[in-house]
């Protein structure tokens, strides 16, 4: 019995759907019995199964920049006027989730906990690799732009190899488009194991230039590298020197960053509302644009075509005693439509699950720092389930750095690798002051401190108020009044 197929509901042609798990696992199934060997047919039938949400992800990510449905509108009027007015909430919507989340650094550190001095040593030389490594690869770009891939096609990739070493560390990490992407997984454990990258390059043969994909396939060995041929199958690509080629960690480098369960996008949702919005807009503007050429009705005379051409031009006419001339206009309901547009904002944001930060309901004075944090619970808590995502994937790039990398002679201890957030937002001083004013007896100055969201380190923060805090200027007159008393005896007793 097949495994049962488990495909995205499709609402409109860009929604991505989860690739099907049957090809998955016929492709599994068909890599065991050849040994761990691939051939044509695999490849041709992976492809053909991730089609659709290839497509989806580059329709998704070409939204993201700004080509959307809008603009395809087909001007079917007898005026010409055809309005393509497109709003970029998608734009906002990734925008707003990647800043929140990825505006900051992450902070990525070392805690084996136990013994402190046993452990310090090893710790620090790792933290100094994973130091390296980060500003070789400039982590922080590739952390921000994965998350906004994760966040446009509801998954991101990653591609670890050996670059050069000129700085002490030769593992690169790149970010790759994820619709490039297919992972095998054995469907019990969830594991990879394969992984294939295609793209399509230009080929040359005869004088004629075709376009044709270039397959990476990805073990936990080797990559090897194959060809689309003009007959539309597969051969291992003999312009590589080595092929298969040793890519030298011993788990798959191809990374997988999924932005949930599901692998939706964070504007997905969503998109029918945009795209009612745009339409909404632009056919308003059909109609606004509409009244300059609105129908002229003239009563008590009769008009031919050049007495009608001559008032169009000079815009001035004489009627008879009685004749009377108006325009023939549509009476547009103001407020139902101002209504209705409101309306599909407010749920754009909240299925989005972001605030509208121009609203005056979020912006406003009168708003509190408190009343604000709740009206950010939907971006909080889908934030989380984010971060969790992030921080798997992350993990396990590091797993596979390990099969690789020694710091000083040690392995790469990948588990106690902590990775710390924090949320991009303005922190109001003046209401944590207070807090900490008011707790100040209550609880332990140490408590205090890590409730404070711009204090990064309490221990390093209580080292410093120890040693700026001055001295207690009654024991220093006790002190003096003790040695002024003992000389006074001395001067008796001489």
């Amino acid at each position: 019995m097949s495994p049962r197929t488990i495909t995205g509901a499709i609402v409109g042609k860009t929604t991505i759907p989860a690739i099907m798990t049957d090809a998955l696992a016929a492709a599994l199934f068909k890599i065991k019995e050849m040994n761990g060997e691939i051939n044509s047919d695999i490849i041709k039938d992976l492809i053909k199964a991730n089609e659709e949400r290839r497509t989806a992800e580059i329709t998704a990510y070409a939204e993201y920049k700004g080509d959307v449905p809008i603009l395809g509108r087909e001007d079917k009027s007898q005026d010409g006027i055809c309005n393509k007015l497109p709003h970029d909430f998608r734009g906002e919507i990734v925008d707003t989730f990647t800043g929140y989340i990825y505006g900051n650094p992450i902070v990525y550190e070392t805690d084996s906990g136990g013994d402190e001095n046993e452990n310090k040593a090893a710790d620090d030389k790792q933290d100094e690799y994973i130091m390296e490594f980060n500003k070789v690869n400039n982590i922080e770009d590739l952390d921000s732009e994965t998350g906004k891939f994760q966040s446009i096609c509801g998954r991101a990739c990653r591609l670890l190899y050996q670059g050069k070493d000129e700085s002490g560390v030769s593992e690169r990490v790149m970010s790759i488009p994820p619709w490039e992407c297919i992972f095998i997984k054995d469907m019990s454990t969830k594991d990879n194991q394969a992984a294939m990258r295609y793209y399509k390059v230009a080929v040359v043969q005869n004088g004629t230039a075709s376009e044709r994909y270039r397959v990476e396939w990805y073990d936990n060995t080797h990559v090897t590298f194959w060809i689309e041929v003009a007959d539309g199958t597969f051969m291992t690509d003999d312009t590589e020197t080595i092929n298969p080629l040793p890519h030298n960690f011993k788990l798959i480098p191809l990374l997988e960053y999924i932005n949930n369960n599901e692998k939706q996008g964070d504007f997905e949702k969503t998109k029918a509302l945009i795209d009612a919005y745009d339409k909404c807009i632009s056919f308003n503007q059909d109609e606004f644009e509409a009244f300059r050429n609105a129908y002229l009705k003239v009563t008590g005379t009769s008009l031919d075509k050049e007495q009608a051409e001559e008032i169009a031009n000079s815009r001035v006419m004489s009627l008879p005693k009685g004749g009377e001339a108006a325009y023939l206009t549509k009476d547009i309901k103001d407020a139902f439509l101002e209504h209705h547009l409101a309306r599909l904002e407010d749920n754009i944001y909240r299925f989005a699950r972001i605030p509208n930060l121009n609203d005056e309901k979020f912006s406003g004075g009168a708003q509190s720092g408190e009343s604000r944090k709740y009206k950010l619970m939907g971006l909080e808590n889908k934030s989380i389930t984010k971060e969790r995502k992030f921080t798997a994937a992350t993990r396990h790039m590091f797993e596979v750095l390990n099969t690789l990398t020694t710091v000083k002679g040690q392995k790469l201890d990948w588990l106690n690798i902590t990775i710390q957030f924090t949320r991009n937002l303005p922190i109001e001083l003046s209401l944590y002051a207070d807090v900490a004013a008011a707790l100040k007896g209550t609880i332990s100055m140490r408590t205090i401190l890590s409730l404070m969201p711009f204090i990064d380190d309490v221990e390093a923060e209580m080292a410093r108020i120890e040693e700026e805090a001055p001295a207690d200027p009654f024991e220093n007159m006790n002190v003096n009044q003790e040695n002024i008393n003992q000389e006074n005896n001395t001067n008796q007793n001489t």
